[in-house]
């Protein structure tokens, strides 16, 4: 199963790194994986989801986003400037890009049936991508994992400093950076609530959607998967014992995965390869 490197550039001229995992036989669907806040393509979890659905036939995508903060290299947070200019918006436009990108042959996965996979915030960029751009991208699917049911969490005292001061600080627990949110992120959601509520947006997506949460995540909580799966008028599905990340270490413990990472990628396979 190779996995090759590629750089897109996306419609502002950002690079777009991926990986691209092929299957050794004809693939039979096509999924783009999304990571989380503070999260990169490489981190935990999705290598090894990646190289999982491969092995079950299934084209994988997974790729920084432009404004991510992220490079090729794993140890920091090389473009801390990119990473203040980032919002809802431009990763919905990443997405777009790829999707495009796929579609025309650019990518590998021309004609297949085509799943968005994120995880925690990439989650909610699946959302908002599908809801908004339905006719555009005729997706086969999306699955969410641990994915926040709201767009902004500040309270209103912390949104009022972040537009007063230009950005809000936060610290990567990864590499003890402090990075900038900017301004342009909590404006554009102000601008235009609606096409950033993710329960009007997921009810919007005409395609599967598979809506999984874990019941020890201290970081999401477990009514935010139900509020999400409520929208998307389907079952939550319980990552019983699931932390935030799936109980998988960065970098990820090959020989000890455990169940709950095999119930997200059973659930996962399950969808992306049924009927097909």
């Amino acid at each position: 199963m190779p996995t090759t490197n590629w750089t897109l550039t996306n419609d502002r001229s950002l690079e777009l790194l991926g990986n691209t995992h092929t299957p050794s036989t004809n693939p039979v669907a096509c999924v783009l994986l999304l990571h989380g806040f503070l999260g990169y393509k490489d981190y935990g979890f999705l290598p090894v989801l990646s190289e999982r659905l491969c092995a079950q036939g299934v084209q994988v995508h997974r790729f920084n986003f432009s404004c991510s903060g992220m490079t090729n290299t794993t140890e920091t947070f090389e473009r801390t400037d990119l990473f203040e200019q980032d919002t809802w918006n431009r990763q919905v436009e990443d997405v777009r890009r790829v999707v495009r990108a796929v579609r025309e042959g650019e990518l590998p996965g021309t004609g297949l049936p085509l799943w968005l996979i994120g995880h925690s915030r990439g989650g909610d960029t699946a959302i908002l991508t599908a809801g908004r751009h339905v006719s555009e991208l005729a997706l086969a699917g999306v699955v969410t994992l641990n994915a926040p049911a709201d767009c902004c969490r500040l309270s209103e005292d912390e949104r009022r400093d972040l537009i007063e001061r230009g950005h809000k600080e936060v610290t990567s627990g990864r590499t003890g950076q402090t990075l900038r949110v900017g301004r342009a992120w909590l404006e554009e959601q102000l601008a235009d609530p609606e096409a950033h509520d993710l329960e009007t947006q997921i009810a919007r997506v005409v395609c599967p959607v598979l809506v999984m949460q874990g019941d020890a995540d201290d970081t999401v909580a477990l009514d935010e998967g139900r509020r999400l799966a409520h929208g998307a008028g389907t079952d939550l599905v319980v990552l019983e014992g699931g932390t935030h990340v799936l109980n998988v270490s960065n970098p990820a413990d090959r020989d000890n995965l455990g169940p709950v990472f095999e119930h997200a990628t059973s659930e996962i396979l399950g969808r992306v390869t049924q009927g097909l």
